[in-house]
């Protein structure tokens, strides 16, 4: 549990492809999935809140955070894992975890988060 909570994978700016970091993390998450068969884990997409206004009313990018997400569940499907054990959220910039107006501030926002389900 403690493994999926604290993965986290970040995206450059309107990004929605997964960097080497965050593979490894999707790595560690298909392992432990394999290994758990009853486990279903949440995937929720975030984007900053600069991306969100930037994004509105385009609509090749209107949907980041859901599209991050399911960039994350294509490549855990892709390691074998039934798309069936997923929830996916798409959170917009309606939770950030920083809220100053820093680069790096911001860059904590754009993220894929993950959460094991109680059963």
């Amino acid at each position: 549990e403690e493994v999926i909570k604290n993965s986290t994978i970040y995206f450059g700016y309107l990004k929605k492809n997964i960097n080497a970091s965050g593979t490894l993390d999707l790595d560690r998450i298909a392992q432990l999935m394999k290994e758990n068969e009853s486990y279903t884990v949440k995937i929720m997409g975030h984007t900053d809140a600069e991306e969100a206004e930037d994004i509105q009313g385009d609509a090749r990018k209107e949907n980041l955070a859901r599209d991050r997400a399911y960039e994350a569940l294509d490549y855990l499907a892709k390691k074998g894992i039934d798309k069936g054990r997923f929830e996916v959220y798409s959170m917009e910039d309606k939770l950030p975890v920083s809220y100053r107006d820093t680069p790096l501030s911001k860059a904590k926002n754009r993220r894929v988060e993950f959460e094991l389900v109680e059963e």
